[in-house]
């Protein structure tokens, strides 16, 4: 077995040309930090302008061509930050002002057009990216809000907070369709499956839970979505993810074929229209403390998930603990599966990230050094790329199979 690989991160760096490294992935390069980017062409070079606020979100446009990070001064009631980054320049492509307190969260639409935030003072808000035009999301009852993700349509934003509830709301109208008590406590994740048939939440209660949501995807908006691409599986493993995909859309209240839904439960349902969450199909019990993070593979066989107690963990869809990932020295605040769903990301705020490997739970890569706790984790959308948000800015490490450049410390005046 190849031993983990560790690399520093030095507080200023320089880009020099490197011989290809051995290892998972063939070795981990930072290329994007508070002072430069390295572009695939090594003569060019961008500059990526120094950065140095907390950055708490990160996600990446589906083109990988533009990164959003928000975050801001402190966790305090000051103005909170939100950055494009154009990822082939390194330079800002817009900045978005209207948020009062930090942002904690971030994500973007499947087609890149609209951006969804939240921040400490619960303020939810829906960009369109291209005007820069902004909507507040009506309120989550005052409370703060710690995860924001749309549904894979775009039509829905699901939004995690304080009191432990789960609000759902339209992206047209920006209307509130509704609210589910999730949790005993505060909502910290949510992760959103490729479909969108199922949700998985996380929370302070020590628990994460899997729901599935009672309005389903258009089926006209899931035949406009790109097809994914394939990914080499054996005939058996492709059966087994098919039927572990399918098993949290078992509900009873949703599954009736077209024409033919009872008409008593279209009158409920008329009743009660805030109820747009069914109960949990499944439950996650394990974690010692409070569960920070969770994760969904790209092809519905595993949710992972992170907390206060130090652990990773896997699961399959049903609640069953698969893998306990032990190696962080603090909270675990951040994960991310690879896009090929072989490797697992996992950042804390001991200032490490660590690679894990799915197939055996090993750790391949670890990352140390770091001067400030880690908040967030994204893959870019080719695999190639890992965005790390930290106390003092953002890195982008490069993945590629065929690194071409290692970064070391200035030498000393």
């Amino acid at each position: 077995m190849i031993p983990p690989q560790h690399f520093a991160l030095p507080p200023r760096q320089r880009l020099v040309s490197t011989k290809a490294l051995t290892g998972f992935g063939a070795g981990l390069l930072l290329l994007l930090a508070n002072v430069g980017l390295a572009l695939a062409d090594e003569e060019e070079k961008a500059t990526l302008e120094n950065h140095d606020r907390w950055v708490i979100g990160a996600a990446f446009a589906q083109d990988g061509q533009t990164l959003a990070s928000v975050g801001g001064e402190s966790l305090l009631y000051r103005p909170g930050d939100v950055i494009l980054w154009d990822t082939k320049t390194g330079s800002q492509k817009k900045v978005f002002t209207g948020h009062e307190a930090s942002v904690w969260s971030v994500d973007v639409s499947y087609d890149g057009a609209k951006l969804v935030t939240s921040d400490y003072k619960g303020v939810v808000k829906l960009w369109t990216v291209e005007t820069g035009e902004t909507q507040d999301l009506e309120p989550a009852a005052g409370h703060w809000v710690r995860c924001v993700r749309f549904s894979p349509d775009g039509t829905r934003v699901y939004a995690g907070a304080e009191d432990g509830q789960i609000h759902v709301y339209d992206v047209l109208t920006g209307g509130h369709l509704g609210s589910a008590q999730a949790h005993e406590a505060a909502v910290y994740g949510l992760a959103v499956s490729g479909s969108g048939a199922w949700i998985v939440s996380c929370s302070t209660d020590k628990t994460a839970k899997v729901w599935r949501p009672l309005q389903l995807i258009s089926p006209t908006m899931v035949e406009a979505l790109p097809e994914k691409p394939e990914t080499e599986s054996s005939e058996e493993e492709t059966e087994t993810e098919e039927k572990e995909e399918a098993e949290p859309k078992q509900d009873a209240d949703s599954d009736e074929e077209e024409g033919e839904k009872d008409p008593s439960k279209e009158k409920e349902e008329a009743e009660e229209p805030a109820q747009l969450l069914a109960q949990a199909s499944a439950e996650f019990r394990g974690h010692e403390d409070a569960v920070w993070c969770v994760a969904i593979s790209p092809n519905g066989k595993w949710i992972a998930t992170g907390g206060a107690d130090h652990q990773i963990k896997l699961w399959n869809l049903t609640g069953e603990e698969q893998q306990t990932l032990s190696g962080h020295r603090d909270w675990v605040t951040a994960l991310a599966f690879s896009p090929d769903g072989k490797s697992l990301a996992s950042g804390s705020h001991d200032q490490s990230v660590r690679l894990w490997r799915i197939s055996d739970g090993e750790t391949a890569h670890a990352l140390e050094g770091g001067k400030s706790s880690l908040w967030c984790l994204a893959f870019s959308p080719d695999g190639h790329s890992l965005a790390v948000g930290t106390h003092d800015g953002i890195r982008i490490w490069d993945l590629g199979w065929k690194p071409r450049y290692e970064v070391k410390a200035d030498d000393e005046d």
